[in-house]
């Protein structure tokens, strides 16, 4: 039993030599396919088996227009900065960054007149995101927050047992974040809505973050921002369902229903 065994060993060392010879002749451009060709499929397993969704996180492809076109180049940059100093949260809230980027582009490409805004910028990481599109449409970004975390005039009624989150955080750090777009910028620190003055009122939005995480902050955004926006526009609130913020005498639920992304129904 020996030799035969000895002799299928051998076989297949020579099988496997021969076969990386023949990957190594290959030009350089070949085997960089096939090496994507091959984590694309292992990529595809969980998929395949009905893996993809666990109890706090689940598996998703990138857009086929990047995938197979390549039509977002600035993805790998915007997603660097969507997740400096906040990986825990950000680097694994890819759907929101897609969600993002795609809108911002379309508002780009059909032509929606306004600047951009954030309401509860905290580190600025989707501020980086307004900025980078901003910076490449000759638009300004205007960014509201304390920059010190909850103010604690909003910390009433539902929220009156919510701690002073997101204190962690500074101008300087939000600049540093955003990077070289920060010239086109605008840092607005202190309460909103009294952190507001004329030059604000005079604006269009065309594109707004709500990220507020309380009630009063939320509801003073929506009725600030909301009649300046122009037909097309988008106003994002991804907090908009947390209890604190989807309660209340003025029912955010009902301005703005769904997932919290709208295109503005205004006929101006």
């Amino acid at each position: 039993m020996t030799e035969p065994s000895n002799s299928i060993n051998k076989a297949f060392s020579e099988s496997a030599f021969s076969r990386a010879a023949r990957w190594a002749r290959k030009p350089s451009a070949e085997r960089t396919r096939a090496l994507a060709e091959m984590l694309r499929r292992l990529s595809a397993l969980p998929f395949r088996f009905g893996k993809a969704s666990f109890s706090k996180v689940f598996l998703a492809h990138h857009p086929d227009s990047h995938n197979f076109s390549n039509a977002h180049p600035e993805f790998h940059v915007l997603f660097k900065r969507f997740r400096k100093h906040n990986e825990a949260n950000n680097a694994g809230d890819l759907a929101r960054l897609w969600s993002l980027i795609l809108n911002l582009k379309q508002i780009i490409a059909e032509g929606i007149e306004g600047d951009f805004a954030e309401l509860g910028v905290w580190r600025g990481n989707t501020a980086s995101v307004l900025a980078w599109f901003a910076a490449r449409s000759n638009r300004r970004v205007v960014l509201f927050d304390t920059f010190e975390g909850f103010h604690e005039r909003d910390l009433k009624g539902i929220d009156a047992g919510q701690r002073a989150y997101f204190s962690d955080t500074s101008v300087e750090l939000v600049k540093e974040v955003i990077g070289g777009e920060c010239e086109v910028c605008e840092f607005v620190r202190g309460h909103f809505p009294e952190s507001l003055d004329s030059s604000h009122s005079a604006r269009r939005y065309a594109a707004v973050s709500l990220d507020c995480d309380l009630y009063e902050p939320m509801k003073a955004g929506l009725r600030f921002f909301y009649p300046l926006m122009p037909k097309g526009g988008d106003l994002v609130a991804p907090r908009l369902f947390q209890p604190c913020v989807g309660r209340g005498p003025y029912g955010n639920r009902r301005v703005l229903p769904g997932n919290g992304r709208i295109r503005h129904p205004s006929p101006r």
